[in-house]
């Protein structure tokens, strides 16, 4: 019995450690630590957890509260920073000229890990981004402007057809088959007849 609480306090000692420890290091020393904004928000991400889970999705209303007491850079959470101001866009969108890896945190949340989309490296990035650089040219749009216009005419014509059957439409499923229509007709030279579907 004893040694269970014994043990039970040296996980609470050990815990209590690590993340004063983390804290001490997110408010000190982590390369976003002289941003300014509520200390809670550089040590955890409990502050924005509160406002968008416990109060329902306040939280942008209290990054714009940040905003008016810290100025127009805050740090809303231990690895962002929210921007209003729109002069320092250009920082943050800079040409591909200046060397920026991605974080590599956040790549699994938005992408398959060895997409082009999902490159940390910035070099490996560039040369993923030259290889379909040709298919996002003017003269590559311009020819495919046409397809992209059909395409829209048959979704135009599906939406007119659940109006008169006054039949209930997804949207998120007519905008896939429309973008998947047009990617297969780039790629494949014809579509993929998903919006016949």
């Amino acid at each position: 019995m004893i040694h269970d609480v014994l043990r039970l306090w040296v996980v609470v000692v050990i815990l209590a450690t690590w993340l004063g420890l983390k804290s001490a290091y997110r408010l000190s020393f982590h390369p976003l630590a002289g941003i300014p904004g509520p200390k809670i928000t550089a040590c955890t991400h409990l502050y924005e957890f509160f406002y968008n889970v416990v109060r329902s999705g306040k939280f942008l209303f209290k990054i714009e509260e940040m905003h008016q007491q810290y100025g127009p850079l805050v740090r809303i959470n231990p690895r962002e920073v929210h921007v209003s101001d729109p002069a320092f866009y250009d920082e943050i969108y800079a040409s591909s000229r200046r060397t920026r890896d991605k974080d590599a945190k956040f790549v699994p949340t938005y992408a398959l890990t060895d997409s082009m989309v999902a490159t940390v490296g910035h070099e490996l990035h560039r040369f993923r981004r030259g290889i379909l650089k040709d298919f996002f040219s003017r003269r590559s749009v311009l020819e495919l402007s046409e397809v992209i216009n059909e395409r829209v005419q048959k979704l135009v014509q599906r939406f007119g057809e659940f109006q008169r059957n006054q039949s209930v439409l997804c949207l998120d499923d007519a905008f896939a088959a429309l973008t998947s229509d047009i990617i297969t007709s780039y790629c494949c030279g014809k579509h993929g007849g998903f919006l016949e579907d």
